[in-house]
């Protein structure tokens, strides 16, 4: 079974990903977070194999949030989620060395296909 933390501020989005990501029978999400802080809180308290991170939430953002974890937690498979296609979000979230940067505009079977390219080790960009 693979536990995955869903870090994203805006309800519908995040039950939406978890519908979608429990499509799958080996992916469960285990915790939900609605800003940074409360994912790097989860990560304190909760050893997790894929935490997906949105870019832009209140208190703290997705690139500093998915920092600390990837410093607390190097095993982790970190992928960071944005509305925005834009190449200096991507050079940060990859600087800080997050397995994945995918696009919210993508569908459930690219979403899958991401995750499961990023947990088998894969450098993942979704368009």
């Amino acid at each position: 079974m693979i536990d995955i933390l869903i870090a994203e501020d805006q309800v519908l989005v995040r039950q939406g990903l978890k519908m979608m990501l429990e499509t799958e029978a080996e992916f469960r999400v285990v915790a939900e977070a609605s800003n940074g802080k409360e994912a790097v809180e989860w990560c304190e308290r909760k050893s997790f194999d894929l935490v997906l991170l949105d870019i832009r939430m209140p208190e703290m953002n997705g690139l500093e949030a998915g920092k600390i974890i990837r410093n607390q937690h190097p095993q982790t498979i970190i992928l960071m989620l944005t509305t925005f296609n834009d190449e200096e979000y991507a050079l940060e979230a990859l600087k800080n060395k997050a397995n994945g940067y995918l696009l919210k505009d993508g569908d459930s079977f690219e979403l899958i296909k991401s995750v499961k390219s990023a947990l088998n080790g894969g450098l993942e960009r979704l368009h």
